[in-house]
């Protein structure tokens, strides 16, 4: 459909009776959609209506046809770069009141990318429409002019809410707390019985639910995920101290405001690079997560610790941990100030443990604490850029028996990765991964005067990749260990030079065919051992002739060269190497010359 097209019906009503779907793109020139005359029953059968691309409209719905629109349920617009708002409610009759309540049964709103938009409802339409049938409202990239989501009155219409997304925008409450002269009670109750998701994801400039003082209800919400909100105060509790900074205006209201079991029904939880110095507060009664299971922790870059004792029973039920990017974090747990008899059951559900950029993290937990926590249900257990952890899985009494994989990449001040006494609970392990950790020498520790295990069988490790550890020169330098793999299938083995043998005792690998090596071929020589020694004298063999054949011998381009470029070719090349490469990439330069490259990174610029 045209401009053209759209000129020739000017001066003719049209009516649509049974038109049901409705979708409008690229009109730049059309100012509005709908006469301000419409013929009886026009759009009385509209289900669905998209905008998108209508660089000239400034409202998408007058009064006149909200009114008409009894079977409207889903409303999308997108890219309209003018729009300053989507229900018109000024036109509205002043006598409508006295004609009823019209009831919109709009269930899904989405708006993305509106620059311009200021208001969703212009005018405050209690007592003259209804839009008690909304499920779902979702809000992406209105982020110049957009204040407030809706009017304070609406709120009491929303009783069928379910999601409610807001993303990228630039308000700065959800709730407006007067529009067009309209003044709610002293301290409004906002409920929202039905809503199961809250997502505010990159508004930098939202403070509160609602200006004034005011009190929530979220009996039935499942997932909430906060990221990239800085001035929003998530959880906060109305003691003397903060409700004397409020009144001094020192502080938002927050999200919520805690009392005895707010969160019945949460399961999902996601906190993410928000600018407050700490997440949890002594309040927190050990019921106010029931049914909490996932939990995702990013970007806080103040705390030290990422669960506080007084907060390991009120998280009890979590199944699935991860937290990243908070560079002050030393331990995961704090077991300190636990009463001995709680010690165990806080981590007895804990299936996923995630750990990734935590550049000052040493332990999981102090050690020395008695009883150790139980990890009995972890099932995969995850640290990626943890450069200064010590000790991941710490010395345990009956722990790890459900730990299926084990995937560790650059760690570097990991000298060791388990000690035997730990293996003796790896019953299910399957994937045991190293990767990048430039200070480990051995997988499994020599605990050295400490008595020594006969047989260490990893009974169900199918996959055992080593990967670009340049000090690892064994599985285990304990001579005393008898290593046995009856499940090992597949074994990669790259970028560890000074290795020459897996272990130097007995070694049992019934099912393993072949090694993957530096040049991703599948080898074997009648054993293990034999496999990665004969492997190894091959590469000095070819190191050794490569040296004599160098650019330093054949003077082809020695010092004649502008610049060199490096695109992603360096992570392509394995750790030991590159030294090399990069020597020989100066080699041709000539004086002045320029080396530029590009790659990716491993740990926090």
């Amino acid at each position: 459909m045209d401009d053209n097209f759209v000129s020739e019906f000017e001066n003719i009503q049209v009516a649509f009776p049974y038109l049901e779907f409705l979708y409008i793109h690229g009109m730049d020139n059309v100012k509005k959609i709908w006469d301000d005359q419409l013929l009886q029953d026009s759009f009385s059968k509209l289900k669905a209506v998209t905008v998108e691309s209508c660089g000239g409209l400034l409202n998408i719905f007058p009064s006149c046809v909200l009114k008409r629109s009894q079977s409207l349920h889903t409303l999308i617009v997108r890219d309209c770069v003018s729009l300053k708002e989507v229900f018109d409610v000024e036109g509205m009759d002043v006598n409508a009141k006295e004609e009823g309540v019209t009831i919109v049964p709009l269930s899904a709103l989405t708006l993305y990318s509106l620059p311009k938009v200021q208001k969703i409802w212009n005018k405050d339409s209690h007592g003259i429409l209804s839009f008690q049938y909304l499920k779902s409202i979702m809000i992406r990239e209105c982020d110049q002019s957009l204040k407030n989501l809706f009017p304070a009155s609406l709120v009491r219409d929303l009783q069928q809410l379910e999601k409610l997304h807001v993303f990228s925008s630039g308000i700065e409450e959800i709730v407006a707390k007067d529009i067009n002269g309209v003044v709610l009670e002293t301290t409004p109750v906002f409920v929202f019985p039905k809503l199961t998701s809250l997502q505010l994801y990159k508004l930098p400039e939202l403070g509160s639910l609602y200006l004034g003082a005011h009190t929530s209800q979220w009996p039935l919400l499942e997932n909430l995920n906060v990221l990239k909100c800085h001035k929003l105060n998530i959880f906060a509790f109305e003691t003397p101290t903060f409700e004397q900074r409020h009144r001094e205006g020192n502080l938002h209201m927050p999200l919520f405001f805690i009392h005895h079991v707010t969160f019945p029904y949460l399961k999902k939880l996601f906190l993410c690079y928000n600018n407050f110095t700490e997440i949890w507060q002594e309040q927190f009664s050990t019921n106010s997560f029931p049914r909490l299971i996932v939990l995702d922790v990013h970007g806080y870059g103040n705390i030290s610790i990422v669960i506080p004792s007084f907060m390991l029973q009120a998280l009890h039920n979590v199944e699935e941990l991860q937290v990243g990017d908070c560079s002050s974090v030393k331990v995961v747990f704090q077991l300190e100030g636990l009463e001995e008899e709680h010690q165990v059951k806080p981590l007895r559900r804990l299936r996923k443990l995630k750990l990734w950029r935590l550049p000052r993290l040493t332990h999981l937990w102090k050690e020395n604490n008695k009883p150790d926590p139980v990890l009995q249900s972890l099932e995969s257990l995850q640290a990626r850029n943890c450069d200064s952890l010590i000790n991941l899985v710490q010395s345990l009494v009956a722990s790890f028996q459900n730990l299926a994989t084990l995937d560790v990449r650059p760690c570097g001040s990991l000298r060791s990765l388990i000690s035997p006494s730990i293996t003796k609970t790896l019953v299910k392990l399957e994937a045991l991964i190293a990767r990048g950790s430039y200070m480990m020498e051995e997988i499994v520790a020599n605990e050295g005067d400490q008595e020594a295990v006969d047989e260490i069988t990893f009974r169900k490790l199918q996959h055992l990749a080593l990967v670009d550890l340049p000090n690892l020169t064994s599985f285990s330098s304990g001579g005393g260990y008898i290593f046995s793999f009856p499940s090992l299938e597949d074994l990669e083995l790259k970028g560890c030079p000074k290795m020459e043998i897996i272990s130097p005792s007995l070694l049992t690998t019934p099912k393993l065919k072949g090694v993957k090596l530096e040049d991703n071929e599948w080898h074997w020589q009648d054993d293990l051992n034999t496999t990665i020694s004969s492997q190894d004298a091959e590469e000095n063999k070819d190191i050794n002739l490569n040296n004599s054949s160098s650019l330093g011998e054949s003077k082809c381009c020695t010092g004649g060269v502008d610049f060199v470029t490096l695109i992603f070719t360096l992570s392509a090349a394995p750790l030991h190497r590159m030294p090399t490469a990069i020597s020989e990439c100066f080699y041709v330069l000539k004086p002045g010359g320029l080396l530029l490259f590009r790659d990716y990174e491993t740990r926090p610029l």
